[in-house]
């Protein structure tokens, strides 16, 4: 339920934020939150490896480590 609450607050946002430990990268969910192309920013603790880089930046989300 909480996941669900989560799931309308990104719908009526205007922009996304995703604060994540590097971790957390490479790895699969328990529940499927957003898709990329609905995020906006991506906030980590590392740089990331070049993948999710290139990634970040085909998908036009700001990358902030």
């Amino acid at each position: 339920s909480e996941a669900e609450i989560k799931k309308c607050m990104i719908q009526q946002a205007e922009e996304v934020a995703l604060l994540v430990d590097h971790t957390k990268f490479g790895r699969t969910a328990f529940a499927h939150l957003l898709d990329l192309d609905d995020l906006d920013y991506l906030v980590t603790d590392q740089k990331p490896e070049e993948e999710w880089i290139r990634l970040c930046e085909e998908k036009n989300i700001q990358l902030i480590y």
